[in-house]
């Protein structure tokens, strides 16, 4: 049967809301209506690690405030419970359950565990998740562990357990110095690690998108260089 389209509603949160009111309104239409929420890694931190508390709903209603107001000694404790209340709801939609699904793009911004980042995204109770990278992660296996863990948690264990099992070994069998018996378990390492990622890491290279994109043309022209270029390289060459 062939695939039919279907249309989704667009929500993006950038600077263009300045107080965490409007956004957090943005994010409530978006929990209630459905639709595609797009926003970047650090507004994303911003909301997601900030604790519920008075003295953060107190730090909201200062900021809502005008500038040049004066600013009031007595707490208003019903406008300090109506942020608490709004941060927690905010939360609750982006964390806990979160969205049916969650893509990351540009996913090596999430290659160190220990990040605020990275623990942002790990409060996320979505179960289905991608991550998109162009990044080289060939050279670092800490990093790719990092990623895989985001996707499917716990798959290769913990950072310790995979390290063991899987990097140190790799690393290993690649010296200059590295014996045959080094060598060997390298590679049936590798191998074991590819056989277990090949059910959910795809790698694409440039191919699949030859026949979308225009042919390319390079022009080379040479110009004669300039008697102050030719003054300058004669006394610098």
């Amino acid at each position: 049967s062939q695939a039919s389209s279907r249309s989704y509603s667009l929500y993006v949160i950038n600077d263009m809301l300045k107080t965490f009111q409007s956004r957090a309104s943005l994010i409530k239409k978006w929990n209630e209506t459905g639709g595609v929420m797009i926003l970047g890694y650090e507004m994303f931190r911003l909301l997601a690690l900030t604790e519920p508390s008075y003295a953060v709903s107190r730090k909201l209603c200062r900021k809502r405030r005008k500038r040049g107001a004066p600013v009031k000694d007595v707490c208003d404790i019903d406008e300090e419970e109506f942020y608490m209340d709004l941060l927690t709801a905010t939360q609750r939609s982006l964390l806990n359950p979160g969205p049916d699904l969650v893509v990351c793009d540009e996913g090596h911004r999430i290659k160190n565990a220990h990040a605020t980042i990275s623990k942002a995204l790990k409060k996320i109770r979505t179960r289905r998740r991608i991550v998109l990278t162009g990044y080289p992660l060939q050279n670092n296996l800490e990093e790719y562990w990092c990623m895989v863990d985001f996707v499917r948690p716990n798959f290769l264990g913990t950072k310790n357990e995979f390290c063991n099992m899987f990097v140190r070994p790799i690393e290993n069998g690649q010296c200059v110095d590295s014996t045959f018996k080094d060598t060997q378990l390298m590679k049936f390492r590798s191998h074991v690690l590819h056989s277990l990622l090949e059910g959910f890491v795809q790698r694409r290279d440039q191919s699949i998108l030859q026949h979308t994109l225009q042919s390319k043309t390079e022009y080379v022209l040479c110009v004669k260089m300039t008697p102050v270029q030719r003054r300058l390289l004669k006394r610098f060459a």
